[in-house]
């Protein structure tokens, strides 16, 4: 139960926002940490490879990340769908709050050309700026730099309209009426609704983004089926390489490798001997395999004695050092 839950965590199925990768992130930086520190174990540095193996197919062979489950991505899904090339478009960007920041990141994610950020405090929207490059805007005086880009996002709160119809309709003619798409994250509103009659302006608010977004989580949701299939077979493996530690497949597969190597060998070199000495050298060569398997034999039968987490590092000891363990994966496979 505790390894089929880390897996749906990990793989984005058991978050607050289905596919949500930012969990998948902590996950990745605990393991790191506990890396650093010398506190994985055989147990854990195996569960969370396989953690990280499940969210990784869940990426690669589902769509459960896919599609915009936040406004501000939804707000970038919007314009990188209505401008095909991004690379040679203008983004100005007013507000520099936590959602206004989450929505530059993700036009510099998309490859925006250029990107202008105006705030009230200057200094938050030069920090910004610092970390994924861009110019700052004076928020007194950011309506000089609209006729210049071809997508606002305002993501700030007023309590009035920070940008007029009749200042749109100037800002237009500036631009000789080239399309001008406006995504108002306001609440309330910060751009005038009416203007959304302007010619070539496309003005998106908070209720035609949210729609997106319900939309991306139901595709999400539809998806969850493939991705608990990935979980489940995982969960067998995991499972079957755990079954492998205990005493008994130790045991079997160590004289199946040790018999393997025997038989190979006198293969290779029985007909060197006179017919009359082969049977000779099969009983030879298997008895010192007995002798050698004889000792590791008694340790691992008296290995009960131990505490169970000590024998399970000690089943994975032998496995490791005989290279039990591809065989085991490759059964497994």
């Amino acid at each position: 139960a505790a390894v089929g839950h880390l897996f749906k965590v990990a793989a984005g199925v058991d978050s607050m926002v289905i596919g949500d990768i930012q969990i998948l992130s902590q996950i990745k930086e605990a393991f790191n940490i506990a890396i650093a520190r010398n506190t994985v174990g055989l147990l854990l540095g195996r569960l969370l490879q396989s953690a990280l193996r499940v969210a990784k197919r869940a990426r690669a062979e589902t769509a459960i990340t896919e599609g915009a489950v936040s406004v501000g991505y939804a707000a970038v899904e919007l314009v990188s769908k209505i401008f095909a090339d991004l690379g040679s478009k203008s983004a100005l960007l007013i507000g520099a709050g936590e959602t206004g920041e989450l929505a530059a990141k993700h036009l510099v994610s998309k490859g925006i050309g250029r990107l202008i950020i105006t705030n009230r405090t200057r200094s938050k929207a030069e920090e910004i700026i610092s970390s994924i490059g861009g110019s700052v805007a004076d928020f007194q005086t950011f309506q000089e730099s609209m006729p210049m880009v071809d997508v606002v996002i305002a993501s700030v709160t007023s309590p009035e309209y920070l940008l007029l119809k009749s200042d749109l309709q100037n800002v237009m003619k500036k631009r000789f009426h080239r399309p001008l798409v406006l995504i108002d994250l306001g609440v309330p509103r910060t751009i005038d609704p009416a203007a959304h009659t302007l010619k070539n302006l496309f003005l998106y608010d908070l209720d035609s983004l949210q729609t997106i977004v319900d939309q991306s989580l139901e595709r999400r949701r539809a998806e969850l089926p493939k991705v608990y299939a990935i979980i489940l077979q995982e969960l067998r493996e995991f499972s079957a390489w755990l079954e492998s530690l205990q005493v008994v497949p130790t045991l079997s597969d160590l004289r199946t490798h040790f018999e393997s190597i025997r038989s190979n060998e006198v293969e290779k070199h029985i007909m060197r001997f006179d017919e009359d000495d082969r049977e000779l050298v099969q009983l030879l060569t298997k008895r010192i395999i007995n002798k050698l398997l004889h000792e590791p034999m008694v340790q691992l039968r008296n290995n009960h004695k131990h505490e169970e987490m000590e024998r399970t590092r000690f089943a994975q000891i032998v496995r490791q050092l005989f290279g039990l363990e591809k065989h085991t994966s490759d059964d497994t496979q």
